[in-house]
């Protein structure tokens, strides 16, 4: 299911990467919206951790946003099928942080759910 998803998410920005405006963007201030965008769409906590000493990057902004948010559905889904196959004992984590690496900013969503299927990790 998540591979089929990936490979729509990648067919759709490629259409839309032709339009798109670069621009330089708050790489905190676009995790903090992508956040609050998938927290009000389906009532999930996320962490946040995002370094203080992370720039502005120059990106389309709306395309990256729409990234992190699958990224982060991908995680809440992932996170939920474990609830559901470990019980309620089972606590979930999804967090997404910032940090800069070399000459990068790196945002990362981390979770603790089952994993990409082995199916799945090829095309990923």
């Amino acid at each position: 299911m998540h591979g089929r998803r990936v490979d729509a998410i990648v067919s759709r920005m490629t259409v839309r990467a032709a339009a798109a405006v670069v621009r330089p963007t708050g790489a905190n201030a676009l995790a903090e919206v992508s956040v609050a965008a998938v927290r009000e769409r389906r009532s999930a906590d996320i962490g946040l951790g995002l370094a203080a000493d992370v720039s502005e990057v120059h990106v389309a902004p709306e395309e990256i946003q729409h990234a992190i948010e699958a990224l982060l559905d991908n995680a809440l889904d992932a996170v939920e099928n474990r609830v559901a196959r470990d019980g309620a004992a089972f606590v979930a984590s999804v967090v997404l942080s910032t940090r800069c690496d070399a000459a990068s900013v790196v945002i990362e969503v981390a979770d603790n759910g089952g994993g990409i299927s082995v199916e799945d990790r090829a095309r990923v």
